[in-house]
């Protein structure tokens, strides 16, 4: 991220909030959407709402899973919405409990170094269908999910929770509150030591590309 701080610094007052509706959660992701409608006019930020059907979704583009479905055509939307209004960055709110989980989701399925080294803080490859010019920040990836709980909390922020977070309904959702918090039992310090392990994946990728021979 550090790197492209000047990237951040020019396009940090073009700003365009997104609102994306997955049609999964009923009347409470439309009252989601109301509070952030809400607050882009309390802080005069425009703003572009979306609605899709993920499960009709999934199923034209025979997914597997719902929650892959989900976050391709998020990472769509978003898209779409970047290239109308001629922007070069979309910006994520991914923490460093979000890494944790993924990582780990990875490392359940046998993933190689790419999986073990997790979101990258800056990338313009997100899927397969992600146009070229564009790219995706991450700037919350080093900061942990509480820390952004205790920001609300001592500037006396509002904010809303994903009540189906909660539900195991899902693998992230079961990684989340199942896995981690026994893994935690045996190292308090989970979180730091799986990103750092992404960290370390990510720097083993770069010098084996900078050592490769070029084909």
């Amino acid at each position: 991220y550090g790197d492209h701080r000047d990237l951040h610094k020019e396009y940090r007052r073009q700003r365009q909030m997104c609102i994306r509706d997955s049609m999964l959660r009923g009347t409470e992701a439309e009252q989601d959407s109301q509070f952030v409608i809400q607050l882009c006019r309390t802080l005069r930020i425009p703003y572009t709402i979306g609605k899709i059907d993920v499960e009709e979704y999934r199923t034209k583009r025979l997914i597997s899973s719902i929650e892959e479905a989900a976050r391709e055509s998020r990472y769509q939307f978003l898209a779409e919405v970047a290239r109308k209004l001629n922007y070069p960055l979309i910006a994520a709110g991914h923490t460093a409990n979000d890494q944790t989980e993924t990582i780990l989701m990875h490392i359940l399925r046998g993933s190689g170094l790419t999986g073990l080294s997790g979101m990258k803080e800056y990338t313009n490859q997100i899927t397969k269908e992600f146009p070229e010019g564009l790219a995706l920040l991450r700037p919350l990836l080093r900061i942990r999910h509480q820390e952004t709980l205790d920001y609300c909390a001592q500037n006396l922020l509002s904010y809303r929770t994903d009540s189906t977070n909660k539900s195991n309904d899902y693998t992230r959702n079961k990684i989340r509150n199942t896995l981690i918090p026994t893994l935690s039992s045996f190292n308090p310090q989970l979180h730091n030591a799986v990103n750092q392990l992404g960290a370390i994946a990510a720097e083993s990728i770069q010098y084996l590309d900078a050592v490769a021979p070029v084909s």
